[in-house]
């Protein structure tokens, strides 16, 4: 039990789940990152999944800014042939500058 008396929930292992479905890879995926609204920040999510091996589909990137200007949604859509080309394309976007979340 915990403070408020009621029983602690164990958090669950999702790819345990009997009905847990993950990618099936090859897959097409979309890389979204957040960071400043600058044309900066847009140039090196691109760069850094051009660099991480990524091939683009033919959907065109696309950006939306935070209602307050500040911030910079970069969505990239990508074809990735494993897990790893996807860890891949997500550790080399962690590293750009600026990154305030990814998924």
């Amino acid at each position: 039990m915990n403070f408020s008396g009621k029983p602690e929930q164990k958090s669950m292992d999702l790819t345990q789940h009997p009905n847990a479905k993950g990618f099936e890879f090859p897959t097409d995926v979309v890389v979204i990152a957040v960071g400043p609204a600058t044309l900066e920040f847009r140039s090196a999510v691109e760069a850094a999944v051009t660099l991480a091996g990524a091939a683009r589909t033919n959907v065109p990137i696309s950006t939306r800014e935070s209602r307050g200007g500040r911030y910079l949604s970069v969505h990239i859509p990508i074809h990735v042939i494993d897990r790893q080309e996807l860890e891949r394309v997500y550790a080399a976007v962690n590293a750009v500058p600026g990154l305030r979340f990814k998924f």
